[in-house]
C-alpha cells in the first residue's frame, strides 16, 4: 500500500502552502502494486489556502503590473517572494512592445506579516525590481504556452491523491494569465526532475525568465532563444493528447 508522506512546517507559512510530488515507480514496494503515472498538470489555486490578508498583501507588492502575456508568483518556505510577469503595451503609433518584470522580496512576506495577520510589517520589505524589453516572439510563445497548461488546469485524481506528498523547502508557482473576461490560474510546485516532463518544462521556463531579467542586457538574446526552445517543446507537450 501506497501511503501519502506529510511533512508539517514548523513555522507559520507551513499552513499556506501545500506543495506536491508523486512518488516514482521504482518506490512502489509491492509486487503487483498500480502503476500510478504523475500528475502532469497544474493543480487549481485556492487563495483560501494561502490566506487572503497574505493573498493581498502579495498583490499590492508583487503584482503591480499587467499580465496578458503570463504571470508566475514564486512562494518559498523560507526566502523573498517572486513575481515574473510578461506582458504588452502600446506605445507611439499604436506600435507594441513586450516586456517581463521581475519584482522580489527582500525578505519572506509571510513571516514578517505573521501569514497577513500584520500587513503594516510589509511595508518594511524591499522589492527589487528589473523590467527588461522582451522580443514578440519570446512573449507570444512563453504565452501559448502557459495558456495551453492554465487551460488544463484541474484537480488530482483519486490515483494522483494517494501519491501526494507535502515536504517542507520547495517553492509553489502559482501561474496566471489575465484575459479580457476571465483570468486563468493554477499552481505547481517548483521540484525540477521530479514533476511530470510537462510541469518540468513550465519550471525551466520560469528560471529562465528569471535568468534573463538579472542578466546584462547583451547577455539577453541568447537567454530568449533558450526561453523561445523551452516554451516550443512545453507547448508540444501540452499539445498532446491526454
Amino acid at each position: 500500500m501506497i501511503r501519502s508522506i506529510k511533512v508539517l512546517r514548523s513555522k507559520a507559512f507551513s499552513s499556506a502552502v501545500v506543495a506536491f510530488l508523486f512518488l516514482n515507480r521504482s518506490m512502489m514496494v509491492a509486487e503487483g502494486s498500480p502503476k500510478y503515472e504523475p500528475a502532469d498538470h497544474l493543480l487549481p489555486a485556492d487563495p483560501e489556502i494561502l490566506g487572503n490578508k497574505y493573498v493581498a498583501i502579495l498583490k499590492e507588492k508583487l503584482c503591480v503590473t499587467p499580465f496578458d502575456e503570463g504571470r508566475v508568483l514564486i512562494l518559498p518556505a523560507f526566502a523573498g517572494e517572486e513575481s515574473l510577469s510578461v506582458y504588452s503595451q502600446r506605445r507611439d503609433k499604436g506600435h507594441q512592445l513586450h516586456y517581463v518584470t521581475y519584482l522580489a522580496a527582500s525578505e519572506n512576506l509571510s513571516d514578517r506579516t505573521g501569514s497577513g495577520r500584520y500587513p503594516q510589517e510589509a511595508k518594511n520589505v524591499r522589492i527589487r525590481r528589473i523590467d527588461a524589453e522582451i522580443p514578440e516572439r519570446t512573449a507570444k510563445l512563453v504565452k501559448r504556452g502557459w495558456f495551453e497548461a492554465l487551460a488544463h488546469t484541474r484537480p488530482l485524481s483519486k490515483s494522483e491523491r494517494a501519491l501526494e506528498l507535502v515536504f517542507t523547502d520547495a517553492a509553489e508557482a502559482q501561474f496566471s494569465l489575465s484575459e479580457p473576461h476571465r483570468t486563468l490560474s493554477g499552481r505547481t510546485v517548483m521540484a525540477p526532475g521530479r514533476l511530470g516532463r510537462r510541469m518540468n518544462e513550465l519550471v525551466a521556463i520560469t528560471d529562465l525568465l528569471r535568468a534573463y531579467c538579472k542578466s546584462k542586457p547583451a547577455d539577453r538574446p541568447v537567454i530568449a532563444a533558450k526561453i523561445e526552445s523551452e516554451s516550443t517543446r512545453a507547448l508540444k507537450l501540452l499539445m498532446q493528447t491526454r
